[in-house]
């Protein structure tokens, strides 16, 4: 009892404790319980000897009813109280018993149907005694531990971080979602509740591990792979780039079949150049946590859509038209990604659509804040906008005769070439030579702004793309 005492009391789920021997009248003897200043009082007999112990929990009185009531369960009650004293507490202690039936019954089914799950869990009782652990939790830790102190896993697990768990379950009542890592390097995702019972006297600590050391040691293999990207890959690309721009601007006398070829190498180039940016600015979109989200304004990011493909609509002479509403368009999320992802749509839009037409982008608050984008170009077949988000999906056109199939893949570089825009942004279009991750992209950053993306179109007249975010109401 004083050892759990203490190891509550070092990791500060209670303040302090008190266990004396005291001069007890029989009838006010244990199990009756005050309550004083934030703590709990309880007199009692153990071995024929008085005691009174105190518990200060600060202002967590109910937190410290269900950690006495937990200590003293195990202490033999009928044959410590002297006889005198026994008919007083009769009926108290058989309700107590039939308390810890009731909870032994409930362990049973929880020992049930928790036998066979693949995560490792541990259950304790609020004072913090481990009363169960599944296989897996034996497995992974070596041992039951049934019966030791939820703080002995600190012998296992990281101390500093697995005191910090308990100080968030134990003293400020918080959910715990934290990654930590055992002695043995392995990283565990540990999720932990309090779960109070009405038909049990105590509260329930539940503890459940997920082991996730593959997982992490596969993000760090793609981590690398960006980074291989990002650096190794891109600055030769970049360095090739320029020396073609280099030796273009200081060899003015270059005869036609030379600067052809330099104009193939450099669309090359940057055609490999792109294929990086898209797959950096797709596994960007894939990790970006919510946490780092802000209130963005959705009319300035139309605003820097249209800005971004002016050039090329300008050069195609397609008008972008824009409908927006007066109303504020507030969303939680990231600005580059969310603009990144607009001018995507939009460029495709353009792109898609015959010289002299054109594009439309409206932007309304109505079942929170809609994004669409409309085109009158040739539209898409049916059949392929369930693939249009599939990363590198190419959407051949369905009526496309068997010659133009047949072109050789230079023939189909040298058309994208003819027609390719100065854009820096992550585009793919669906047409017949479309293939990339740009509408992957955008698929990818709609979903983690918690909105959906929705296709609709008519073959041989138009395609609209609507896009849905959760509104944001600013005070």
């Amino acid at each position: 009892l004083k050892e759990s005492l203490k190891k509550l009391t070092d990791i500060g789920v209670i303040n302090d404790w008190s266990l004396d021997e005291q001069a007890i009248d029989p009838n006010n003897a244990w199990p009756k319980v005050s309550y004083f200043n934030g703590g709990v009082m309880t007199d009692f007999y153990h071995q024929e000897l008085p005691f009174r112990l105190k518990i200060d929990g600060g202002d967590k009185d109910n937190q410290c009813m269900s950690i006495l009531s937990a200590l003293l369960s195990d202490l033999n009650i009928k044959n410590a109280l002297p006889a005198d004293s026994y008919e007083l507490v009769e009926k108290t202690v058989e309700e107590i018993y039939s308390i810890k039936d009731v909870a032994k019954k409930a362990q049973l089914r929880m020992n049930k149907s928790m036998a066979e799950l693949q995560d490792a869990v541990m259950v304790a009782d609020a004072a913090g005694k481990i009363i169960f652990t599944n296989e897996n939790f034996r497995s992974l830790f070596f041992g039951s531990f049934v019966g030791r102190s939820v703080i002995d896993l600190q012998d296992s697990i990281s101390a500093y971080a697995w005191l910090g768990i308990l100080r968030s379950l134990m003293q400020d009542q918080e959910r715990v979602y934290q990654e930590i890592k055992t002695t043995g390097k392995r990283c565990l995702l540990c999720q932990a509740a309090i779960i109070a019972d009405q038909q049990v006297a105590n509260d329930t600590l539940v503890f459940v591990f997920t082991d996730v050391t593959q997982l992490r040691d596969l993000e760090r293999g793609k981590n690398e792979a960006l980074a291989f990207l990002s650096h190794d890959m891109r600055s030769p690309i970049v360095s090739l780039i320029s020396l073609i721009e280099s030796y273009r601007i200081n060899n003015t006398d270059i005869n036609d079949t030379k600067l052809e070829f330099m104009e193939q190498v450099e669309y090359f180039a940057r055609k490999n150049l792109k294929y990086s940016e898209d797959f950096l600015q797709l596994s960007r979109a894939e990790n970006i946590s919510r946490d780092v989200f802000q209130l963005v304004d959705m009319h300035g990011v139309i605003d820097g859509a249209y800005a971004q493909v002016f050039g090329f609509s300008s050069h195609k002479n397609v008008d972008i038209i824009i409908d927006r509403t007066d109303e504020d368009c507030w969303v939680s999320g990231d600005v580059h990604l969310l603009e990144r992802a607009v001018t995507n749509i939009l460029y495709n839009a353009v792109q898609h659509t015959p010289t002299g037409n054109k594009v439309t982008i409206r932007l309304y608050a109505q079942q929170g804040i809609q994004v669409v984008v409309s085109d009158t170009g040739a539209g898409i077949p049916s059949d392929l906008i369930p693939h249009l988000f599939e990363p590198y999906f190419r959407a051949r056109k369905k009526q496309q005769d068997q010659s133009e199939r047949n072109r050789s893949q230079v023939d189909v570089l040298q058309d994208d070439l003819s027609q390719a825009a100065p854009l820096d942004a992550s585009v793919a279009t669906y047409g017949a030579k479309s293939y990339g991750l740009g509408l992957s992209f955008v698929h990818t950053v709609v979903e983690r702004h918690g909105g959906s993306i929705h296709v609709e179109s008519v073959l041989g007249k138009n395609t609209s793309f609507l896009l849905k975010f959760p509104a944001i109401s600013v005070d």
